[in-house]
């Protein structure tokens, strides 16, 4: 099948912007640090944020490697990058951005769980940066560990609050990716306590998913911004699907959604006068084109 003029256009723009980020990370180098801890963006002060060089060294480093700009690490650079990362990690496996507080962190009304929804955040990130910059390191999950009683499990599942499917699902595909980590690192005579846990976990979303869209979610059909919400949290939640090769019951109805939405990136009125701004004009589109990727 031969290429037409416009495909070729098309990889070449696909190959400048690619040169284009790349350099855009390179440019992030945090001065002092060793290679690979960046800033998150030209207005970052390490002097006055230091702590978010951590997320900004973790997605760096996932992007890079997603761009193809970290195929062959230098091995004494990515050992000292994988270093700095690990020095972020408490004794029960989570990792933390130094200097949160808690009287500047919300994510819910209960402190608790506002802390449980960052430690998974970003100690999943870390996790997969370290996996690339070292894929022989093992994870410690011992704060995971606790899930893998099947009633705390269900507890904790039970008061997830599908009004707000996209924080939640967050929150599950965070610990869908602990139990998967546990699965491939656990002894034998450990697994079985491992798939039941994903057992339940599975199990709870087979029950709780729409059928007319495929999506998880409070009043998704009633109400188009609570279905894109619906839609921007299940493609978290979608991530477990792939990654075991489980077959995803309406897909169909997924993807038909999908491809009725018109490609949009800036806030649309129809969100605007709802109230204040919100995340959806930042990553709907994306979300959907990486779905149907």
């Amino acid at each position: 099948m031969k290429s037409s003029s416009s495909d070729t256009s098309l990889q070449a723009g696909i190959g400048a912007a690619r040169e284009r980020s790349l350099d855009w990370y390179a440019s992030m180098q945090a001065p002092g640090q060793p290679a690979g801890v960046l800033r998150v963006s030209v207005a970052h002060d390490p002097a006055r944020w230091p702590g978010m060089l951590l997320p900004g060294t973790y997605n760096g480093t996932m992007g890079r490697a997603l761009l193809g700009g970290l195929e062959r690490p230098d091995r004494p650079q990515t050992q000292a990058l994988t270093e700095w990362i690990f020095a972020h990690r408490r004794g029960d496996g989570v990792f933390r951005i130094p200097g949160m507080l808690d009287r500047e962190v919300f994510k819910k009304p209960d402190l608790a769980e506002t802390w449980a929804y960052i430690d998974f955040h970003v100690t999943n990130y870390c996790l997969g940066a370290i996996e690339f910059l070292d894929p022989a390191a093992l994870p410690a999950l011992q704060f995971a560990q606790k899930f893998l009683d099947l009633q705390l499990l269900k507890a904790w599942l039970a008061e997830r609050d599908l009004r707000d499917p996209w924080q939640e699902g967050n929150n599950i595909v965070n610990l869908g990716g602990f139990l998967l980590l546990m699965a491939h690192h656990t002894p034998a005579d450990q697994q079985p306590g491992v798939d039941a846990a994903l057992g339940v976990l599975f199990d709870w979303h087979d029950r709780l998913q729409e059928p007319a869209t495929g999506f998880w979610g409070v009043g998704q059909l009633g109400d188009p911004l609570r279905t894109l919400h619906a839609m921007a949290g299940s493609m978290h939640n979608y991530h477990l699907w792939y990654a075991t090769g489980r077959a995803l019951a309406y897909q169909d109805k997924a993807v038909d959604y999908c491809l009725t939405q018109p490609p949009r990136i800036h806030q649309p009125p129809e969100v605007l006068h709802r109230g204040p701004p919100d995340r959806t004009h930042r990553c709907d589109w994306h979300q959907r084109i990486l779905w149907l990727a």
